[in-house]
């Protein structure tokens, strides 16, 4: 697992075969970073239980997810859901 902020990231990582964990806390918007290929998409690191269910999470896996959960400050979302229709 890797953490990162940017594409580039995501890139990276994805090259190497590791499952990605974006934070868009930066300049990149959520909506960027999921369509980067992340395994998940967090709004903040504020909340740790947030960010541990994002890092530990058996249904993540390596390689280009075709979903992304956002994950926001709230709690809202869920790192181990699927795509919605």
């Amino acid at each position: 697992m890797f953490l990162g902020d940017t594409p580039a990231d995501v890139e990276a990582g994805l090259d190497t075969g590791v499952r990605m964990v974006v934070v868009a806390a930066g300049r990149t918007s959520a909506d960027e970073l999921r369509d980067s290929g992340a395994a998940a998409v967090l709004e903040g690191l504020a909340d740790t239980e947030q960010v541990l269910a994002a890092v530990v999470s058996p249904s993540l896996r390596a390689g280009r997810a075709p979903w992304a959960p956002v994950i926001d400050r709230a709690g809202n979302g869920d790192a181990s859901a699927g795509p919605t229709a």
